[in-house]
């Protein structure tokens, strides 16, 4: 058993001592997926992990297996590979709801030193941590400790459902746009029972929360496009870049109208369909654009933005729109070559 250890160790992957550790004695009610490709390092974090009181560990060689397992079973905790093919979907598809019963299960990524782009695109899925490889098991129960102690609020975006990952510390946690979700890895690590009804229940209160979020941050969304594009449609841009906006505009209004059903927006619903089906006829007739179309544009959006906003003042939304199309021209702007002398 010693030599197994010994080999493994030149992973990384494996503590020095090989003595049996207490741990916390209600890990073993925990349910951990763990994908990883590499057989060596599935064996060395179940050894790792059983050393720690998990009994309860799945392992996984490849994504296709996860995903069917995902749609029956929910683990309490999952460790993915980020490298496997169709990684980066996956967790989406989790945090989308389009994948497993609870979107809301602690997810950590792992990596073999990833580009900053790379590390980018998986941050942008949704995980609540990443791990760059080689690391230590107690590395990754430091980890699984903060995920069980500290866990961060999820936020909504038009693109994003995840753990919060701003810096700004004068951020407190009793922002308004935070969610607390539910976490059966930290109610289990407790000592907690966690009943099936009572989850499924927690889960569906902080859907709804995450749904009518997103439907709010599509409304933003769409008066930004909104405010974007008319102008440009009116002098006759007719660019890739323009048919890309539209597109977006149509996504956005198609989204919040498959939201809809069963919450308090419901009256509401054909503010987004006419706007789906403004954006579909400026798509279909991008180079003869129907003036009415390109009229209907404000007035619509806006009326959406104070639909699905309505705690909120016409003015100070308009602002905000107003301060996001400003800060996102500057941004496409390049800057000006600085004159030389001469």
């Amino acid at each position: 058993m010693k030599k197994l250890i010994r080999k493994l160790g030149r992973f990384g992957l494996f503590m020095d001592a090989y003595g049996a550790r207490a741990g916390n004695q209600f890990a073993r009610n925990v349910n951990v997926f763990y994908a990883e490709k590499a057989g060596e390092l599935r064996l060395t974090m179940r050894t790792a992990l059983a050393r720690e009181g998990f009994e309860k560990l799945r392992d996984f060689s490849n994504l296709e297996e996860l995903r069917s397992v995902l749609g029956t079973h929910s683990p309490d905790l999952l460790i993915i590979d980020s490298e496997l093919p169709g990684c980066t979907k996956l967790i989406r598809d989790i945090r989308f709801g389009r994948l497993g019963e609870n979107p809301f299960l602690p997810i950590i990524a792992t990596f073999w030193s990833p580009s900053a782009d790379f590390a980018k695109e998986m941050a942008g899925c949704g995980p609540d941590d990443m791990l760059i490889k080689p690391f230590s098991p107690g590395k990754i129960l430091d980890r699984v400790n903060v995920l069980v102690e500290r866990r961060k609020p999820f936020v909504v975006t038009s693109n994003y459902i995840g753990p919060d990952r701003r810096k700004d510390p004068s951020r407190g946690s009793t922002d308004a746009n935070f969610i607390e979700v539910p976490n059966t890895l930290s109610a289990k690590m407790k000592g907690k029972t966690v009943r099936p009804e009572d989850l499924q229940k927690a889960i569906q209160g902080a859907q709804k929360e995450v749904n009518e979020m997103k439907m709010r941050r599509n409304a933003f969304q769409i008066s930004f496009i909104v405010a974007l594009v008319k102008p440009r449609l009116e002098k006759g841009d007719n660019s890739s870049e323009m048919l890309d906006k539209l597109r977006q505009l149509k996504k956005m209004s198609d989204d919040i109208s498959g939201r809809l059903k069963d919450t308090r927006f419901g009256h509401v619903a054909e503010l987004s369909s006419s706007m789906s089906r403004v954006a579909e006829s400026l798509i279909e007739n991008l180079f003869e654009p129907n003036s009415k179309d390109i009229e209907l544009l404000k007035p619509l959006a806006d009326a959406i933005l104070l639909a699905y906003n309505p705690e909120s003042n016409a003015q100070d939304m308009a602002g905000q729109i107003t301060s996001a199309v400003d800060s996102y021209r500057k941004r496409q702007t390049p800057p000006a070559k600085k004159k030389t002398a001469g």
